[in-house]
């Protein structure tokens, strides 16, 4: 193998480590194959390690953030629906 060859491989090498290593932090689920039974398991327990919260508190801030996005939602389905968004619209058209 040439010196090229060596310096791509190690490089992917570290590329693969550090993502993997930022997936476990952040509970990003970028390196989980799609089968969210067979590795639901893995996934709390690296989440849980690596977070230092529990399983509860992680649905309580799940809970929280749902009904969060859920207030937002309401918020932007009155602003949408109000006339002077409408009429808005319809200047910014003309």
């Amino acid at each position: 193998m040439d010196l090229m060859s060596l310096l791509i491989i190690a490089v992917s090498f570290a590329a693969m480590w550090g993502l993997s290593r930022l997936d476990a932090r952040f509970n990003w689920h970028l390196m989980s194959g799609g089968a969210e039974d067979s590795e639901a398991g893995w996934r709390q327990t690296t989440a849980t390690a690596c977070s230092g919260t529990t399983a509860a508190t992680g649905n309580e801030q799940q809970t929280a953030h749902i009904e969060a996005l859920e207030a937002r939602i309401i918020t932007l389905e009155a602003l949408v629906t109000s006339q002077a968004y409408e009429l808005n619209q319809k200047i910014n058209n003309l």
